[in-house]
């Protein structure tokens, strides 16, 4: 893919991400947010902010791990509508 990208490490409560613009130039280093209301507000102005820059919607990669991914999963569901799509 050649981006916009953000691509999600998902964890057991947490999430590290990396954003990346076109042709897998990365914006910054790795980010790290717990699955909770603060943590999602954050990846939620990074979409945001990457989504501005580059002019184009963001699309979130992340592997499928079960229970752990729930949480993100419904967050990215509500997104999906606005500025978003995602890949398992």
């Amino acid at each position: 893919m050649e981006g916009p990208i953000i691509s999600i490490d998902v964890s057991n409560g947490n999430s590290h991400y990396i954003l990346f613009e076109k042709n897998n130039k990365k914006v910054g280093g790795v980010h790290k947010i717990n699955h909770d209301v603060e943590g999602f507000a954050r990846l939620k102005t990074d979409i945001k902010i990457l989504s501005d820059k580059v002019g184009e919607k963001v699309c979130v990669v992340y592997e499928a791990t079960g229970v752990y991914t729930h949480p993100l999963q419904r967050f990215l569901e509500k997104m999906i509508s606005n500025n978003i799509s995602f890949r398992r």
